[in-house]
């Protein structure tokens, strides 16, 4: 997926957010705007936006960008709250779902709900409850047209992925984890080897290796070996490249995966689970801002 004007003023607004509720100094605020600020105008110069040109960098490269400078004074770790509220409220629908009879169209959903577990999105602050989310699932449940993609997606993977198969699954946000934990349980009961893609540094509200100490299910853990936002395939460790190239099927989920995953040419099938919560997705995808969505992108064709 490629940068929109949009893009620029969401980082800028999203970063601000963050230093606001974290009580920074105010001459240090301007220093790390005014820093990723200039980051900003070079990539415009270097990638072609001057003049309505088309820019080749992703919107994600905003975020890892600025995650780099926060970094550098020691805000690389500025979500540890959400993480908190994600987990209570991820814990609580494993403990009512983990025992149900469902189908893996269900838990496909339910996988996809997941997504809304997102405390911050261009820079507007949400509080999350757990009765929004009771009835966001209710909802999602009652859309037809998700249910429809949701059982023809079910029945490709059956069809493509057999016992011994492996399966990468790339987890997004924590919280959203314990209910992708129902989906692998059920690939792994149908003897499908999944192994999980976590991040290798603290960003935002993802999942790192420490967030799955007390994950309630057993599964193999490889880590992107960096904080960026989204996964680039040209930065992660050879030996992640490889499974993903082993791979039968990737289930790839959040926007920042999206966005630098979607306009590659991936070796495998993959599955994107997620939530459009802003416009530029919303277009690139051709759908209403706040829709969950699946999609199965097939070998060798980008979806963008």
């Amino acid at each position: 997926m490629q940068l929109v004007e949009e893009c620029y003023s969401c980082i800028l607004k999203r970063t601000n957010g963050i230093l606001l509720r974290k009580n920074i100094d105010l001459k240090l605020q301007n220093q790390i705007m005014n820093k990723i600020a200039k980051t900003n105008e070079s990539l415009n110069a270097s990638n072609g936006w001057l003049n309505n040109k088309i820019n080749r960098i992703c919107p994600a490269q905003l975020g890892t960008n600025r995650q780099k400078i926060l970094e550098l004074n020691n805000l690389g770790n500025t979500y540890q709250k959400e993480k908190n509220i994600g987990h209570e409220l991820g814990s609580y629908f494993w403990k009512v779902f983990k025992n149900k009879k469902m189908n893996l169209e269900e838990k496909l959903i339910i996988s996809l709900f997941g997504n809304g577990i997102e405390f911050d999105v261009g820079g507007n602050y949400t509080e999350i409850t757990q009765d929004k989310m009771i009835k966001e699932l209710h909802t999602l449940f009652q859309d037809t047209k998700l249910q429809k993609t949701a059982k023809e997606t079910a029945l490709k993977i059956s069809t493509k992925v057999n016992q011994g198969d492996l399966v990468l699954f790339l987890l997004d946000n924590v919280g959203e984890n314990y209910l992708d934990a129902l989906l692998i349980q059920a690939l792994l009961d149908s003897g499908i080897d999944v192994e999980a893609v976590v991040k290798g540094g603290p960003i935002l509200n993802d999942v790192t290796r420490s967030d799955m100490q007390d994950f309630p299910i057993d599964v193999q853990l490889w880590d992107t070996g960096n904080s960026d936002v989204g996964l680039f395939l040209n930065r992660i460790p050879e030996q992640l490249l490889n499974r993903i190239n082993e791979a039968k099927l990737l289930i790839i989920k959040g926007m920042a995966q999206f966005e630098t995953l979607s306009s590659e040419i991936l070796p495998t099938d993959a599955i994107y689970l997620m939530k459009v919560k802003c416009n530029p997705v919303a277009e690139a995808v051709n759908s209403e801002l706040g829709r969950y969505i699946i999609h199965y992108q097939t070998k060798d064709y980008s979806w963008l």
